[in-house]
């Protein structure tokens, strides 16, 4: 072999692995995996929930001088008007403009203009499919076959694909059936023909696809495409192709042959795809896991379950999930549970979501009893708190959404993890569980913050830290716990640069409502808060949160007397605002006033290219 063959082969093996790598990453998984609860500062405060503020957003409209303002661009001289005009409009698409039908057939008539520029003739195809407009199909199916232009071809191909439109129907068959004796149009071209046959579901081409995908001189991703198409076209016929490839060593016939039975798992075909379903490679196994979990008999891949839940790829453990989510008894639990420290985040979050469907799951033997799992999801979860920060986080959501009270002791020594992850989730849990026993060590820890905070080091913790504090804070306001009042809200008042967009003022404030609710704040202390909402300090002006929980907290006493200053700023706040919306209901609380509702408005979009002059 000369060094340019080799060179040509090993070139050629590089593209096929990468491809076939490129086939795994972009994968659609027909797993539901659920993300929330990854964030610690996403965890919401109990302070912000009730009342709860939502900000109203505003409508974005479009000027109807815009449209007749393009048309005309796209109707002058100009090559480059002409071009962005086209351009524009699947732009405007994309940011919600409506009546852009109406455009179709101006844009059909310019590509009849003589002397159209290319890149002209490209924008209008471009705009003409974003609009969707399905009757221009005949119209684009003639173009393509009058243009030379392969931008633009590729693009109505594309469109007629995912119209299902047969328009090009013959022209795709006719270059498949070249591609079988070697008469190819180009790897774009083939592929592009391969998925409009697939698209009509045209029968007639499995016989030529057969051969391209049987052709090992064939490019791969003509093959490949032409696997995916024989498995949603094909019934059956393909089985014996599937077999012999399940030794192979080469990836990418082994990806060719699991492809092929893909969309039609069935009796016959089933014990190849298990087979499959264990290969080395993740971009062969996954696609046999998908095929067989949807499939009427899921379960025949029980047999493969620890090779998927130690799996080193992320996407076959998901699937190993989805597959002991059908289990519903301990040894499902125990596993979920095994994955709930995964380094992976979809992985762990999932396991967390199907311990909680298993606790929550009636057991059919029993009717009106616990769930048959509750106890072995609450081990899970207890044995996760003593894993890995992954497995910690997981575990303290799991149980807080369980109420699962025996947990608060492990949370008070997981507050001091380095983990902001550990140590936020782990304050939130606490304030979840809410229990009696943890509220002395609580308050004095909370003592020792607020004071090495007060003396200049509020450096010394990270932002992180003050989100757990936060939470900490507001669970032994709601509770009314004794001291917290002097040795932890008072000091925290004033204003401090320090932390000033810190969450722990606000929770410090709120809490008074909390402790104070239905009762007369000591003046001292009330006057000290009034202060809080009117600092309107040009240089430095109270945080808005810290105002917002003044004026909830003053509502919840019922302190009458501090409607009238209530009034005057809410009076000049912003309605469509956490603070305005926190004094009109504080108001309201107070006089039984209606809150007043901030008007929808409107904001223009003038960003555009070419837009009229005002």
């Amino acid at each position: 072999m000369t060094s340019i063959s080799r060179f040509s082969t090993m070139q050629t093996t590089l593209q096929s692995v990468w491809f076939a790598m490129m086939i795994m990453a972009t994968m659609t998984f027909r797993s539901d995996v659920h993300l929330s609860g990854q964030d610690p500062y996403q965890l919401p405060h109990i302070m912000w929930q009730d009342p709860h503020f939502e900000e109203v957003q505003p409508e974005v409209v479009f000027g109807n001088d815009l449209l007749p303002l393009w048309m005309k661009a796209l109707n002058s001289e100009s090559t480059e008007l002409q071009r962005k005009a086209a351009e524009t409009i699947p732009v405007a698409i994309h940011r919600g403009m409506s009546g852009l039908d109406k455009v179709t057939k101006p844009l059909l008539e310019k590509l009849n203009s003589p002397n159209l520029a290319p890149v002209v003739q490209l924008a209008i195809v471009k705009a003409v499919v974003a609009i969707g407009d399905r009757k221009s199909a005949e119209r684009l199916a003639k173009l393509h076959a009058s243009t030379s232009d392969s931008r633009v071809q590729k693009v109505i191909e594309n469109a007629l694909i995912d119209w299902k439109n047969p328009a090009l129907k013959s022209i795709w068959r006719k270059r498949i059936l070249d591609a079988t004796t070697g008469n190819t149009n180009g790897i774009l071209s083939d592929v592009l023909a391969i998925r409009g046959v697939t698209s009509i579901h045209d029968d007639q081409s499995i016989a030529s696809l057969g051969i391209l995908l049987a052709d090992r001189e064939q490019n791969f991703r003509v093959r490949y495409e032409a696997a995916k198409s024989i498995g949603q076209l094909a019934s059956s016929g393909f089985i014996e192709f599937s077999r012999s490839r399940l030794s192979s060593d080469q990836l990418t016939e082994r990806i060719l042959g699991v492809t092929v039975m893909d969309n039609h798992p069935s009796a016959s075909s089933h014990p190849i795809l298990l087979s499959y379903a264990i290969d080395p490679e993740p971009a062969v196994a996954v696609i046999a896991w998908e095929s067989i979990l949807g499939s009427n008999a899921p379960r025949e891949l029980d047999q493969s379950t620890e090779f998927a839940m130690t799996n080193p790829d992320n996407k076959i453990r998901v699937l190993g999930l989805n597959l002991i989510r059908l289990w519903k008894n301990r040894a499902a639990v125990q596993r979920a549970g095994q994955l709930l420290s995964d380094p992976h985040p979809a992985v762990r979050n999932l396991a967390r979501q199907i311990c909680l469907e298993f606790a929550s799951a009636d057991d059919p033997a029993n009717p009106g009893k616990p769930p048959a799992l509750m106890s072995d999801v609450l081990a899970a979860g207890m044995k996760s708190l003593q894993t890995n920060w992954q497995g910690i986080q997981q575990g303290l959501l799991l149980l807080s959404e369980l109420d699962h009270k025996p947990a608060a002791e492990r949370c008070l020594e997981l507050l001091d993890h380095p983990r902001p992850e550990v140590h936020i989730t782990a304050g939130w849990t606490l304030d979840r569980l809410s229990v009696n026993s943890t509220f002395p060590t609580i308050l004095q820890r909370l003592e020792k913050q607020v004071s090495d905070i007060k003396s200049g080091g509020a450096a010394k913790y990270p932002e992180s830290q003050y989100e757990s504090i936060a939470h900490l804070i507001e669970l032994l306001g709601r509770n009314k716990y004794a001291d917290l009042q002097t040795v932890v809200i008072e000091k925290l008042i004033a204003k401090d640069m320090s932390i000033l967009s810190y969450p722990i003022r606000p929770a410090a404030i709120w809490s008074i409502g909390q402790i104070f609710k239905g009762k007369k704040i000591p003046e001292g202390l009330s006057d000290r808060m009034l202060e809080r909402l009117m600092d309107d300090d040009n240089m430095n002006p109270e945080h808005e949160n810290v105002k917002s929980m003044v004026a909830i907290a003053f509502a919840l006493t019922g302190d009458q007397s501090k409607v009238d200053s209530i009034r005057t700023y809410a009076e000049s706040s912003k309605q469509n605002s956490r603070l305005g919306f926190s004094c009109y209901w504080s108001i309201n609380q107070l006089t039984g006033e209606p809150i007043p509702i901030p008007k929808k408005f409107e904001r223009k979009d003038t960003n555009w290219f070419l837009v009229p002059i005002q």
